[in-house]
């Protein structure tokens, strides 16, 4: 009995010690691009990652802590209602469905900041 307790000790110290946050550094990141930036949109278009179910993109004015998101099939999702002149910070995250009710992180793009345009006057004609 003693040596069927040992055994399962040692089986689970080496399955533990494997799985160390220092096995972030290998999970795929999201390649993130930002084009067509207006005064109150941007384009945030991304690279697809294997196994990736949807996409969260999270964006949010610099310096607010309300963070807004919108989660889309696709590789590319257009940002609306944003505020001229302002710097936005804008991330995306790939999720695979583990069950109908939840999902996990299975990659994340850096940070990417982004000034939108400023106001534009309306024509007067």
């Amino acid at each position: 009995m003693n040596k069927l307790l040992f055994s399962l000790v040692v089986c689970a110290l080496v399955l533990f010690t494997g799985c160390s946050d220092d096995d972030d550094d290998a999970s795929p990141k999201v390649k993130v691009t930002i084009s067509e930036v207006t005064s109150t949109s941007m384009k945030v278009s991304w690279d697809a990652i294997a196994d990736a179910d949807s996409y969260d993109v999270e964006y949010k004015e610099e310096g607010v802590s309300d963070e807004l998101w919108k989660t889309t099939t696709t590789t590319s999702y257009e940002l609306t209602g944003l505020k001229a002149s302002t710097k936005y910070e804008v991330v995306v995250v790939a999720m695979k469905e583990v069950s109908d009710v939840e999902s996990r992180e299975i990659a994340i793009s850096s940070i990417e900041e982004v000034t939108t345009a400023a106001a534009v006057a309306a024509d007067k004609e």
